[in-house]
């Protein structure tokens, strides 16, 4: 799996959001569609409660906060925390 998030640096404005990508893929790195998934953020709010994974095993998540602070960022796959977390800096 992987997780990319942009912008990295952003407003503590509660408007500006951060995209965060989640690909979830099988051993041979073919994503893998109609996967339950959802990011939990320490700072800052998730729009996206929960989502399923497209036909490419892509999901997109908004990440914005009022609080400054940097948001350590984790994705959870059937409720099975992921090894790769992200940070994104609420200035």
């Amino acid at each position: 799996s992987l997780i990319f998030a942009w912008p990295l640096d952003l407003p503590a404005d509660g408007k500006t959001e951060s995209e965060i990508s989640l690909f979830i893929r099988n051993e041979e790195g073919k994503g893998i569609p109609e996967v339950s998934v959802r990011l939990t953020s320490s700072v800052g709010t998730v729009r996206e409660s929960l989502l399923s994974t497209n036909s490419d095993g892509k999901a997109i998540f908004h990440v914005s906060s009022s609080q400054v602070g940097v948001a350590q960022i984790e994705a959870f796959v059937d409720n099975k925390k992921l090894q790769r977390a992200i940070s994104v800096k609420f200035e």
